[in-house]
């Protein structure tokens, strides 16, 4: 199997840095927003609030989705296969 192939599959580590880095994201436009006045404090309050009740509820994830999508392993023969 090709390793760009094997590399376009998803796993759970892949996902959660994927999550964690779009929170960043998020916490870096709320920060943005607060700073230029876009948002109200009170709104800026708020999205904080939520970001970090989705990084809990993510950590709380984390092993349920390393269940769900395990790292991929090279496919393997069936017993008596040459």
């Amino acid at each position: 199997m090709d390793d760009d192939v094997r590399d376009d599959r998803i796993d759970a580590d892949r996902l959660e840095y994927d999550w964690r880095h779009a929170l960043d994201t998020a916490s870096a436009a709320v920060s943005a927003s607060t700073s230029s006045k876009a948002l109200r404090p009170a709104d800026a309050a708020a999205a904080g609030d939520h970001i970090r009740a989705e990084r809990s509820w993510l950590s709380r994830f984390s092993p349920t989705l390393h269940k769900l999508f395990p790292r991929s392993q090279p496919p393997t023969q069936p017993p008596g296969a040459s």
